[in-house]
């Protein structure tokens, strides 16, 4: 009995006792990298696979981690996608962190955030409200609702844009009524940014007249006062609202930093996110490519070429041509296919002179940002044709817009048909339009009915991106085929 409770004391007393400290275990360390063999010589090792290079050329700065502060302000402005998965990556983001990302995760689905109720906003145009009839005005807020003469009951008001240009009819207690010209139809030559002829059709309508001034914004003076605000709450706001009207004025790059820089002074987390999401070109909704026109192109039938009878209407452009030389060791009916076309194409009087037509959503006069690439083929010898962009022949064109409707039309006059894709991009900046150009020419292309390059994947092509900022709207031409290729090939 006595030995019993010796035992059950024993054992109670090694139950009390603490657990003696976990050992502390070293984290692993790399292992060592083998020595050299005298022997590789027998048996080369395989090189390992290139790796694609980096197609964002993205400044050291914006490359950093950093997201405290306004380190997280590069990647906003170039990359917003980026600037999201680092946000998330943090363990204990602050409360300005949380509101950034939950307005990144709002607007990238589609909602839109005021900059600044119109309500607060300073006197931006000295003298607005104060028109005349039968003088010029031009808008002085963000944007104002024109109800337009005729217009459907319950239909939507149209809106004019900062700075717009309208003549005064008449004036009559708070409301005006005004002229405002809107281009239907925009024609640009080979070369220069402006417009070589505009169709405009006239609306008249009503408008508050407080929101128009007598004299035209002007983006230096926009800018300095946006510059020399105050430091307080209020001046803070304001440099938002200036910044926010250059923006709107010059739709580019400087503007748009300068409004993230002062929403971000201002903590305006949808200020912010707005200013990081912002297009500063017009977007296409649709483009066909003719290899010429005769006539009148503004009133044109376009007509795919295979479909072309003999006789043509006055005006035409002519689509879906295949121009190309015949090569000696493609199948004879390919090649007596664009004889017989050729001899057509010669009886029409249709000639050579490519045009691109767009329809372009000019509602807010902007730049439209046209990209040029060269196309070439894989292989031509291959009976699978797969197609490569040349981004070091690649071009960027910026071409200036008037104000205009949902649906402009836009044509421009190429210097190519065949051999040549063109996209209107749809991009924060002609820096990250380029960066889309670059990622499309590292992988192959297939040319579809419709003259839309699609995508070629390969065994490897597994990291296929585009930049999640940047869409476009394309349209292209297959190219002349490498003629010295033969059956032995």
């Amino acid at each position: 009995m006595h030995r019993l409770l010796a035992l059950l004391w024993l054992l109670a007393t090694l139950g009390c006792e603490e657990r003696p400290p976990a050992p502390v275990v070293a984290p692993p360390q790399p292992a060592p990298a083998p020595a050299p063999e005298a022997a590789a010589e027998e048996a080369p090792a395989e090189e390992a696979p290139p790796q694609p290079a980096t197609v964002l050329e993205v400044p050291e700065e914006p490359r950093a981690e950093a997201t405290d502060g306004e380190a997280l302000i590069p990647h906003l402005l170039d990359d917003p996608a980026r600037a999201e998965e680092l946000l998330l990556r943090q363990a204990a983001p602050t409360a300005w962190q949380v509101a950034l990302l939950a307005q990144l995760a709002v607007q990238r689905g589609g909602a839109k955030a005021d900059v600044l109720p119109e309500g607060a906003l300073p006197q931006l145009v000295p003298g607005a409200g104060a028109v005349e009839a039968g003088a010029d005005a031009w808008v002085a807020a963000a944007q104002v609702p024109l109800k337009a003469s005729g217009a459907k009951k319950g239909g939507a008001p149209l809106t004019l844009p900062f700075n717009t240009r309208v003549k005064v009819e008449a004036v009559g207690g708070a409301k005006a009524t005004v002229a405002v010209e809107v281009a239907r139809e925009v024609d640009f030559g080979p070369e220069g940014s402006e417009p070589t002829r505009v169709s405009t059709r006239t609306i008249h309508g009503t408008v508050d007249a407080s929101w128009l001034a007598p004299r035209p914004a002007s983006i230096q003076l926009l800018e300095h006062a946006a510059a020399t605000q105050p430091d307080t709450e209020e001046g803070r706001a304001n440099a938002v609202a200036l910044w926010h009207r250059a923006l709107l004025l010059a739709s580019d790059e400087p503007a748009r930093e300068g409004l993230l820089r002062a929403a971000w002074a201002a903590q305006r987390a949808s200020s912010v996110i707005s200013a990081a999401l912002t297009r500063n070109f017009a977007p296409a909704r649709r483009a066909r490519l003719a290899w010429g026109c005769k006539g009148d192109v503004a009133g044109a039938t376009w007509m795919v070429e295979a479909r072309a009878t003999k006789t043509l209407p006055a005006a035409v452009c002519l689509t879906g041509v295949d121009a190309r030389e015949a090569c000696d060791f493609e199948p004879t009916d390919r090649r007596r296919v664009r004889q017989e076309a050729a001899a057509r194409r010669a009886r029409t009087g249709v000639k050579e002179g490519p045009l691109l037509e767009l329809t372009v959503d000019a509602r807010r006069p902007r730049a439209l940002l046209l990209a040029g690439s060269k196309l070439r083929y894989q292989d031509s010898c291959a009976d699978f044709e797969e197609l490569a962009l040349d981004s070091q022949a690649a071009t960027l064109r910026r071409l200036k817009l008037p104000l205009g409707q949902a649906e402009t039309v836009v044509r421009v006059a190429v210097p190519q048909y065949h051999g040549m894709e063109y996209a209107v991009l749809d991009a924060p900046s002609e820096r990250r339009a380029a960066a889309w150009m670059r990622n499309r020419a590292r992988y192959r292309w297939t040319m579809g009915a419709k003259g839309q390059l699609q995508l070629s994947l390969q065994p490897g092509d597994h990291d296929f991106e585009l930049p999640p900022d940047a869409a476009a709207v394309t349209v292209a031409a297959p190219p002349q085929k490498d003629c010295l290729c033969n059956d032995d090939q």
